[in-house]
Order: C-alpha cells, then structure tokens, then sequence
C-alpha cells in the first residue's frame, strides 16, 4: 500500500504512448516466473480492504487461494483491488461467504493486525510489493533471479566470515 492513497485509489494514467506492457526488468522477471498476463495498471488501489479480507482468508484457510485470485484480479484484469464489489467475487471464486466475513466484524476486526502489519514492513523499509527479506537483506520489487542469488552468496560469505557452519561445507 502506498501511504496516503485514497479509498477511490490514486489514478497512474499512461503517458502517451504507453499501453499497460510491462517493460524493461519488470517485464523480463515476470515472464521469467511465468506471467505471461501481467500488465501495468492505471491505479494504484487502496489496499486495506483487500489486506483486511486476506485476514480472514486466512482464518478460513483460504489464504493461498485468495491471494492467487487478488494478484491475478489487479495484474491481470485490471480490477480496483480495493472496491468492495471486486472483494465480494474474489470471496465468490474462492469459495467464502462475504456476509459471514461482514458479520464477523469485516475489516473493523482485522484492522488492527493490517495496521501492525504495515508498520512492522515500513520499519523494515518496505514501501512496496513484492518484498523479500532473506536474512539480513531487503529485496524490493520484481528483481531477476541473479539478485536472489547475489543475496545468496552474500549472505553464505557473511556467514563464512562469521565462523558459521555452512551445510555443505564439510566441516
């Protein structure tokens, strides 16, 4: 979520020009991780709803499917992630009951842990997805597979230098 973003969302239009093809690095990992559909959206959505319903997915356990169903509604089909009519059929597709999710106290219930959860990743200095942590390093955004594995052998020779026993190492 970006800080500040209305509940309408924050309109991004394209220059002129421009179509919603991913370019340059973004468009080479997601074809690297095979998503073909992904595409540039002409919003940035007010998320919170959308955190709050992921909550009860997972109380659900429903989170997997649902979170498959919001990356694929807003990078793919370009749907306002954050209206309550795109939530409604995402719970539909995956198989919840919205009016169960409203009568169960909705996203007043679990706004509290989407707020502790947005403050512990701007802390970490997250501003954005998709957000990696791996050991003591932040990868932030759609990177290729050779900065997860620079990350990697970073941290194996910190942990060399460190006198940490490596699996693998013989020792």
């Amino acid at each position: 979520m970006v800080p500040g973003t209305p509940p309408e969302g924050t309109p991004r239009p394209f220059k002129e020009g421009e179509t919603s093809d991913l370019r340059g690095h973004m468009k080479d990992a997601a074809e690297e991780a095979g998503l073909s559909k992904m595409r540039r959206q002409e919003i940035t959505p007010y998320t919170i709803p959308a955190f709050q319903a992921t909550e009860f997915a997972k109380e659900k356990d429903k989170f997997n499917d649902f979170h498959k169903a919001v990356f694929k509604a807003f990078w793919e089909e370009g749907q306002n992630i954050g209206t309550e009519d795109v939530l409604k059929g995402l719970f539909e597709e995956c198989e919840m009951d919205w009016e169960e999710y409203e009568e169960s106290g909705g996203g007043v219930r679990f706004r509290p842990a989407v707020d502790q959860q947005l403050m512990q990743a701007r802390a970490y200095g997250i501003s954005g997805v998709p957000a990696f942590i791996m050991d003591r390093y932040l990868i932030s955004g759609a990177q290729p597979y050779e900065v997860f594995q620079q990350v990697m052998e970073r941290i194996d020779q910190d942990r060399r230098r460190k006198g940490l026993w490596v699996p693998g190492d013989g020792g």
